[in-house]
């Protein structure tokens, strides 16, 4: 049998996880559970790390398979779980809403302590990286060209590619700067400096600069949140042009779905016009599709937790793998 890659999406309130093979050129789901059914991982925000890789284990057997068989394990999460200086050594594994079990653990030793005794590969990244690693991994025809993924939640992940070869430094965040590691070499620096702290790949100051230093995302209502992304989209766009931005997360099904009930009607208007005006001024260059929206909204799509199953096997082979058909 192949290597198996496991991917878990630590999202805002539900965790989900995925086994994935490589095989025949092609990245296929061969497991999948989210929620908080039977054996499900929901419970590893409040597990201490010590434990994580005996609950991950008896997870994998449940499925029908064996623990050994995983060769890579990628952790998605959200914004608020990374806290990064602009230091690799005092970058943190950080866990929202004030838990202390996360808090202040450096990433490296968090993937240390998931790792145990194995000897497979444990990879924590964004989820704006994975969902864009989803993409990816999903539809070969994401990598033609330049492609962009943004997601949601407290704080705005922001994965691109160019060319096929993912560039690193994919976030944003009001919060704080954020970097991504260079984990493995294939992937190409980002040259990308930003205008105002002048480091290579933060947009903290194309928002910071439309509503001031002190925007807190977590006070902030849903109106000026989306001008702002809106905006700060587009100031982005003016220096990483490219052909398609997917949408995604928590946010993503009101900008677009007129469905959506959850917010009342005149704050809903109000928060939608700046994203579609953006819609018609970036079109063709750019496309928002309602469609692409709603695949990585809370409905039950996998991609997060497929990209970080991807990120671990790229982790882990130090190459971003053809998935096209042969």
């Amino acid at each position: 049998m192949s290597e198996l890659f496991m991917g878990i999406d630590l999202g805002g309130r539900l965790t989900k996880v995925v086994i994935c093979q490589l095989f025949g050129g092609k990245f296929l789901m061969r497991a999948s559970e989210e929620g908080s059914k039977d054996g499900s991982l929901q419970g590893l925000r409040s597990t201490p790390l010590i434990s994580w890789k005996e609950q991950i284990d008896v997870w994998i057997q449940q499925h029908g398979f064996q623990p050994n068989e995983v060769k890579g394990i990628g952790i998605s999460l959200a914004v608020p779980f990374l806290k990064n200086k602009l230091d690799d050594k005092t970058e943190k594994f950080k866990e929202p809403q004030g838990k202390p079990i996360l808090r202040n653990v450096p990433i490296g030793d968090a993937e240390n302590a998931i790792r145990g005794n194995s000897d497979r590969k444990v990879a924590i990244l964004h989820d704006g990286a994975a969902a864009l690693f989803g993409e990816i991994a999903g539809n070969p025809d994401a990598k033609n060209g330049s492609v962009g993924m943004l997601t949601f939640g407290r704080s705005i992940g922001f994965g691109w590619a160019r060319d096929g070869s993912l560039l690193t430094n994919p976030y944003t965040s009001w919060v704080s700067h954020l970097q991504l590691r260079p984990t493995f070499p294939a992937l190409a620096t980002n040259s990308v400096t930003c205008p105002g702290c002048k480091q290579q790949g933060c947009w903290r100051l194309l928002y910071q600069s439309l509503k001031g230093d002190g925007i807190d995302p977590r006070i902030e209502c849903l109106p000026a949140l989306l001008e702002v992304t809106s905006q700060g989209i587009s100031s982005v766009l003016n220096v990483l042009p490219m052909d398609r931005l997917f949408l995604g997360g928590g946010w993503a099904q009101y900008i677009l779905n007129d469905e959506s009930d959850s917010f009342d009607a005149r704050l809903k208007a109000k928060a939608l016009t700046p994203f579609r005006e953006l819609k018609k001024s970036l079109k063709p260059r750019i496309c928002i599709d309602p469609e692409e929206v709603l695949r990585f909204a809370q409905g039950g799509d996998n991609s997060g937790a497929i990209g970080a199953a991807y990120y671990a096997l790229n982790s882990l082979d130090q190459v971003v793998p053809d998935t096209s058909s042969k």
